[in-house]
């Protein structure tokens, strides 16, 4: 049991790690998507925030600030008349001043007004927190701008929530003489889908969690009704064992009785006695060998002559049962050959049939015992026309120590329910089963249906 409890515990937490690590994966995807709007929207601010800066004076197209043309397409004279700084537009990429010549020209630009209007934070947090609600992006960030050596010279900071995912933008230069850096970090919460999924693995944790604490208690309440049951089994295992003795002594006695007397009738009366210690001793084997295999019949196959088996036992319940007069009638059509089956849970099933239908019966009651076999399976089949069972109790005919009632102030017999469970059990031990048809008031009719074991 402990090893199911286990077994259940490590499939549960193996499904609820592959359920996190698929949300995990999701939030992570996310988290990606939206740095990058965040880090694109940075440099719109920035860029913003520097025309914010600037003079301002509007580009005259006829006299640009600034000529872009190729070195090859320059003749020497026009490469000789420059003046100015030249820019190696692969060179400041490496260096991270811009992904194109119109960012690394605007770098060049903030150099000029890094003495006279340096950066200002609070202006491209105005800027950058337009930028984000234009992008739909309602959520907290901190602004830091940083020192040559890359310290914190001003911040601007919030508080952003502890169980959201924060990320950062990449460290943006200010000027190519990294002089300046810039840089955001944000807050991405949960969309609502992601929060939606994380609420229903929560929910699914906590039924599961519900789950194996159940199955832990049903664990338990079963290995005590295990050990309650080993208890009842050794209190009942020891005094069925202890009957042996007195059981075979008490044959033994009867067999020297039935030797020495010498009246036919009561030598015949001992005779029977005798054979009824020697089946119960049998059913005492049984029940105790049952009991060692833990509910499953050991099965001793054998050929088995049908019609002597069950003439025996009906005799035998017609002198324990002489006061209802029963008339028994037994036919052997269809039977042609001894059948392979178990002598001894046969002949416990035919008795129970038997005496059931003498039990629950009015006095002269009719009694018809037939078989057959076919092939692979015989039939032993036992009618009554005895009290019958009404049909709301046919369902439950056959449970453990369930019994019909009988109507108020009509006969009752004395009985634990116990017959026709055991009958059902020796049925399915021996290939089989057991069909039931009964009326109420009509009698009754029980089939056994087994296996023929050939060898």
């Amino acid at each position: 049991m402990h090893k199911a409890l286990t077994i259940s515990i490590v499939g549960i937490v193996a499904v609820l790690a592959v359920c996190a690590y698929s949300l995990h994966s999701l939030y992570q995807h996310e988290i990606k998507d939206v740095a990058a709007i965040c880090d694109e929207n940075f440099q719109r601010a920035i860029d913003g925030e520097y025309e914010y800066r600037h003079s301002g004076t509007p580009i005259n197209l006829d006299n640009p600030s600034y000529v872009i043309k190729d070195a090859k397409d320059m003749t020497p004279e026009e490469r000789a008349s420059l003046k100015g700084d030249t820019i190696t537009i692969d060179e400041a990429m490496v260096k991270n001043l811009g992904a194109n010549l119109f960012e690394i020209l605007q770098q060049q630009n903030q150099d000029d007004l890094m003495d006279t209007n340096p950066l200002n934070l609070h202006n491209l947090d105005s800027l950058y927190g337009w930028y984000l609600q234009k992008a739909e992006l309602e959520i907290p960030y901190c602004l830091y701008l940083y020192n040559n050596k890359k310290e914190v010279a001003e911040s601007i900071e919030r508080d952003l929530p502890f169980f959201s995912a924060h990320a950062k933008t990449e460290m943006k230069p200010i000027g190519t003489q990294g002089r300046m850096f810039v840089q955001a970090e944000v807050s991405v919460p949960m969309s609502d889908l992601v929060r939606q999924l994380f609420y229903v693995l929560l929910l699914f944790t906590a039924v599961l969690l519900v789950v194996v604490v159940c199955f832990a208690i049903d664990l338990r309440v079963i290995r005590r009704q295990r050990k309650a049951l080993r208890e009842r089994e050794e209190a009942i295992y020891h005094p069925l064992h202890d009957l042996k003795a007195p059981l075979n002594s008490a044959y033994a006695a009867f067999g020297s009785m039935v030797y020495f007397e010498t009246d036919e009738e009561k030598k015949q009366k001992l005779r029977t006695v005798q054979e009824g210690i020697r089946e119960l001793s049998n059913d005492l084997e049984s029940v105790l060998s049952l009991m060692k295999n833990g509910g499953k019949n050991s099965l001793n196959i054998g050929e088995v002559d049908l019609p002597s088996l069950v003439r025996e036992c009906s005799d035998a319940l017609a002198i324990l049962y002489a006061e209802k007069e029963p008339n028994v009638r037994i036919e052997t059509v269809g039977l042609s050959e001894p059948v392979r089956s178990d002598a001894i849970l046969l002949k416990r099933i035919v008795r129970n049939l038997v005496e059931n239908a003498m039990k629950y019966s009015d006095k002269g009651v009719f009694i018809e015992i037939a078989m057959r076999s076919c092939r692979s399976r015989f039939e032993i089949r036992v009618q009554d026309n005895g009290w019958g069972i009404p049909e709301k109790d046919l369902k439950k005919i056959g449970r453990q120590f369930y019994r019909v009632a009988r109507p108020e102030g009509m006969a009752a017999q004395e009985g634990f329910g116990i017959g026709l469970a055991c009958v059902k059990k020796l049925c399915k031990d021996l290939g089989g089963e057991l069909e039931i048809w009964s009326s109420d008031g009509y009698g009754s009719m029980f089939t056994a249906k087994l296996k023929n074991f050939h060898g």
